[in-house]
């Protein structure tokens, strides 16, 4: 039986190739993709290697009456398996290439907003709502992919009571620095040059131009909670019961 053990190690060793594979794939993906999914995607593809080590642990253990059918079936087995492995490999690539082909599409359709936060790692949107409250009203939102075409921006815009208002700037207080845009001819002092509020006013004017509307001084009036630090500008505006929720990165 020694013979016949060793055949189905290239066998083996080409599944075991392809889940290596698949798992760096995995892994590459496992930033943008939820946990769940990741592990799914590896559950699948760990499957197939378990047919080449039964069939070979089963030629070392087990005495076969017939081994020339045994070669066959396993060989046929082993045929098959790599092929579903191979087709399985070919799944993942598709979705990850239709994922990235979505992903650089710009839209504006409030529909889309989950399709819009998908789009992005978990920490980047926290401060985004999870969905859009049903009291919203004049809902809007620009998402811009970037890339080579320019600034990548996530934009959410929308009237609300100002109890909501309220509470998101009561929860985001000590998480981020509060920046006041006024009239530059109403200030008594000029202000040192803050690149942050720089980058939240460009944000701010952005999403108005987005809106067909003057961008120019757009963010007088606003009030900003700004994240500090990284290098896209994220967290959100408010003026009267308007509050704009941004991602501007550069």
């Amino acid at each position: 039986m020694n013979s016949n053990a060793k055949y189905p190690k290239i066998y083996f060793i080409i599944t075991l190739v392809l889940f290596i594979l698949s798992a760096l794939i995995c892994i590459l993906c496992a930033l943008e993709e939820s946990f769940l999914f990741v592990l799914i995607i590896l559950f699948c593809l760990t499957l197939p290697l378990f047919c080449p080590a039964i069939i070979w642990l089963a030629e070392r253990k087990v005495n076969f009456k017939h081994p020339k059918v045994f070669k066959i079936i396993a060989h046929f087995v082993n045929i098959i398996n790599i092929i579903f492995q191979c087709i399985l490999v070919l799944i993942v690539l598709v979705a990850i290439a239709i994922r990235e082909a979505d992903s650089n599409k710009e839209f504006t359709d409030a529909k889309d907003y989950q399709r819009a936060l998908n789009n992005y790692t978990p920490k980047m949107v926290a401060h985004f709502p999870k969905a859009i409250p049903e009291n919203a009203k004049n809902v809007k939102l620009f998402y811009t992919p970037g890339g080579f075409t320019g600034d990548s921006s996530f934009y959410l815009q929308f009237d609300i009571d100002n109890e909501y208002i309220k509470k998101e700037r009561e929860k985001y207080k000590n998480k981020t620095k509060e920046y006041v845009f006024e009239n530059k001819n109403n200030k008594k002092k000029k202000e040192e040059f803050d690149y942050d509020k720089y980058r939240a006013a460009n944000a701010i004017s952005d999403c108005y131009r987005k809106s067909n509307k003057e961008g120019y001084n757009a963010e007088i009036g606003y009030k900003a909670n700004i994240f500090e630090g990284g290098s896209c500008i994220s967290g959100f505006a408010t003026k009267d019961n308007n509050i704009i929720y941004l991602l501007y990165c550069t």
